[in-house]
């Protein structure tokens, strides 16, 4: 936690007239503070911070009740809801609100705007200038945040009850953990019952174990064996649980209304209930009465969507107060908005989630025009349209990705388009300190509120704060970092990885002799230190990442050898951590975060510092400046082991996988959405307990693509990283895996007991 205080010569606003209001003198003061009357608990909490920061700032104690002097808070029927209002009348200071929360939020303006006192992180960081001698005179001003709902997905930010403050002071309204038993009156604008995506299956359960109970209801029910019709048809006419549900079925209906109505009378009457379809794109049921559902609202989601408006009446009579929300998901799911002669209902909330984007353009880019049309057309139908964002990528966390400047620039531009309340999904490498993820968080808390703010100048006010002295050039740092990634001609897709010419040996190069300036100039200052090697983290692995041994060789004095590059990084992201988990019961998300940072690192450094074997036949010749390889690693699900004859000492397996005969594979292109290649080996090619070459066969790669094994996918490979963006599209590879089967059911001439299949490194080779 930081606390900067700031001397400072005057208040926070230029002198307007020859006789300001005199709040504080020398630390003491004649005025005490009115709260409206009849106040609410919101209000009190009002009270409570202005006394609490203008103490810290002032010195001063400023009571409640009656005196010379007056703060007045009072409830103003002009504004409106969460409108606030900040002026002076006469020798009094008046904050207004057109309701509890805009009263709150007229004091959060005050502090901000005449004190120049601002809350940086769910962490502590804050910043308050010191006003011994507080004088005010200024204009009076209004302001109402722009998105009247503002949530902001990450979830271990909630964890932490301090953390609750920091969101409701930057005017957060969604998140049921502002509700603070140290800060009565805190609270969430609208509570969030339960899961709020992909539920579908939460109500209507198929099976056992299938999915989570993620809602309460009376009984366990499991509905697919017993009543097969309430699921989805495939094409051929079969009921499959890999479709959504048949809206189209009364029962379904009955059934859903009543096991969702039993869930609200258990969880609560009001606030926010997911009916959002699962996690995968597609028609949700191919029976003759849903599809002219889906040909009566002319997009695939028309079935739910019809339903939805029959449960809103229900729900409307039952609960006045309570919300049903629903994901407008995936180009080829529910994304495109229905045709439809009236809006939907008022109880029914669309959450516009464009996960199928461009992440490193704008909403504006060619790649993404067509997501900002669906936005535009869901404006049209509904009165509450969200947006569930994403920010950054999920490919390479902990590599440097570029995405505050495209996130300030959508953030507006979602605004313009219609959407009035957010719900950012907000956690790719945040909690370890990653990406500039506090940097983000309060970006975007401000942004929520004047989406038409400048972010360069949000970036530059943090940076001040975070980094000290080395505020300019991280500045600068982000802005290049921004450039390189929204420069990318590729098109990067929510499991991409930050582009190879994002990571270029120039950018690394340049950018490690920042962070050696960065460190030398904050030097003096601990913790603005600390913070520059947070920053540096994922530029570190990055370094190690990209052919380490050559940059050290065209930069012998610039680098540090891998090893102590690791002890860096390891102890920063420690360091980080303590910071940011206090000791107590949540100290066990030290391990949880670090866990996906140090996995990239492991592997970085081994790559950094081992030699891959040699390609054996039929790559022995092969020219080495048209080959590519990725290596094994260490991935969530599939086993991994230590390895002496695999290419660099490890290697993966499927360890749910049965023996598959013929063997199956290929090669899946996530850009195009399309299959490439499918390949079988049959028990006659396999070369049995040793890694050998299989060739899959020739096509081009992506920056999202991915080489895999039998039916799950779960072995395999991510050859996004081997793309180089700008490349023909049309250009072709040779795709190649190796792979070592194991045990008799995969060869009888197998000296291994036990069948698996390892897979150690797969190899593009570029043709003529």
């Amino acid at each position: 936690m930081k606390t900067l205080v700031t001397c400072l010569l005057s208040a926070a606003a230029l002198a307007l007239s020859a006789t300001p209001v005199k709040l504080a003198e020398n630390g003491k003061t004649d005025y005490a503070i009115r709260p409206p009357e009849n106040p609410t608990p919101m209000e009190l909490l009002a009270v409570k911070e202005l006394q609490t920061y203008l103490k810290k700032s002032t010195g001063a104690d400023f009571r409640q009740g009656d005196s010379s002097g007056k703060i007045v808070l009072r409830r103003d029927s002009s504004l409106a809801p969460q409108e606030s209002s900040v002026k002076l009348e006469g020798d009094s200071l008046i904050l207004g609100g057109g309701d509890e929360w805009g009263v709150l939020y007229a004091v959060y303006s005050f502090l901000e705007n005449q004190l120049g006192i601002r809350w940086f992180s769910a962490y502590g960081d804050e910043l308050v200038p010191e006003h011994k001698n507080l004088n005010l005179d200024f204009q009076p001003y209004k302001q109402k945040p722009s998105y009247e709902k503002r949530a902001l997905i990450g979830s271990s930010y909630y964890k932490f009850p301090a953390s609750s403050m920091f969101f409701l002071r930057n005017r957060l309204n969604i998140c049921n953990t502002l509700e603070n038993k140290a800060y009565p009156g805190s609270k969430s604008l609208l509570p969030l019952r339960g899961s709020q995506c992909h539920t579908l299956f939460f109500y209507i359960p198929p099976k056992k174990g299938h999915y989570p109970q993620a809602m309460k209801f009376k009984e366990e029910k499991y509905y697919f064996e017993e009543h097969p019709e309430y699921f989805g048809m495939d094409n051929s006419g079969k009921r499959v649980l890999s479709l959504q549900l048949c809206f189209s079925n009364p029962d379904l209906r009955r059934e859903f209304t009543r096991r969702f109505l039993e869930c609200v009378e258990l969880m609560g009457t009001d606030g926010v209930y997911s009916i959002g379809a699962m996690d995968w794109p597609g028609t949700f049921c191919y029976c003759p009465e849903c599809k002219k559902l889906e040909e009566k609202y002319q997009c695939h989601a028309g079935p739910m969507l019809d339903y939805m408006i029959e449960l809103s009446g229900i729900v409307t009579k039952k609960y006045p107060k309570l919300y049903l929300s629903t994901l407008a998901y995936r180009k080829n799911q529910s994304e495109k908005p229905p045709v439809m002669k009236e809006k939907l209902p008022k109880n029914i909330i669309i959450i516009f989630a464009p996960i199928d984007d461009d992440f490193s353009k704008t909403l504006t880019h060619k790649n993404n025009a067509e997501t900002y049309r669906h936005l535009k057309g869901w404006a049209k139908v509904t009165e509450n349209l969200w947006v569930w964002y994403y920010p950054l990528t999920y490919g390479g966390e902990a590599v440097p990705y570029g995405g505050i400047r495209r996130s300030a620039e959508d953030t507006r531009l979602l605004r313009e388009g219609g959407a009035n309340g957010t719900f950012y999904e907000h956690d790719v490498g945040v909690f370890s300190g990653m990406n500039f993820g506090d940097l983000m968080t309060w970006m975007f808390l401000k942004l929520f509120q004047n989406p038409e703010a400048d972010y360069r100048t949000l970036v530059k006010e943090f940076c001040a704060f975070y980094y000290g002295a080395a505020a300019p050039e991280m500045a600068e740092y982000i802005r290049e970092l921004d450039e390189a990634t929204m420069s990318v001609p590729a098109f990067v897709m929510w499991c991409s990885g930050t582009p190879k010419t994002v990571l270029s040996p120039e950018n690394l190069v340049r950018w490690t002799k920042l962070f050696d300036a960065m460190e030398k100039k904050t030097a003096s200052d601990p913790m603005s230190l600390t913070r520059v090697r947070e920053a540096r983290m994922g530029l570190d692995i990055a370094v190690l990442q990209n052919d380490f041994r050559e940059l050290v060789r065209k930069n012998p004095e610039l680098f540090l050898p891998a090893r102590e590059m690791e002890q860096r990084i390891r102890a920063t992201l420690d360091a980080s951590l303590q910071r940011r988990v206090p000791d107590g019961p949540m100290a066990y998300l030290r391990n949880t975060w670090k866990k996906g940072v140090l996995t990239a690192l492991e592997n970085a450094v081994l790559m950094a510092s081992v030699t891959p074997k040699p390609l054996g036949a039929p790559l022995d010749n092969a020219d080495p400046a048209k080959v590519r390889q990725v290596f094994a690693k260490q991935v969530n699900k599939c086993g991994f082991a230590k390895l002496p004859d695999a290419a660099v000492g490890q290697a993966i397996y499927d360890p749910k996988a049965g023996v598959e005969l013929p063997f199956t594979c290929g090669f899946y292109d996530s850009v195009g959405k399309r299959f490439l290649l499918n390949r079988k080996i049959t028990r006659d090619e396999i070369v049995p307990d040793r890694f050998h070459l299989y060739k899959l066969g020739e096509a081009p790669i992506s920056s999202a693509c991915y080489l895999w094994t039998m039916g799950s996918w779960i072995a395999g490979f991510n050859l996004g990283s081997l793309y180089t963006a700008g490349e023909a599209p049309d250009k072709k590879y040779e795709i190649w895996v190796s792979m070592k089967f194991e045990g008799p059911g995969y060869h009888p001439a197998s000296k291994a007991k036990e069948n698996r299949v390892w897979l150690d490194r797969a190899v593009v080779v570029e043709k003529e």
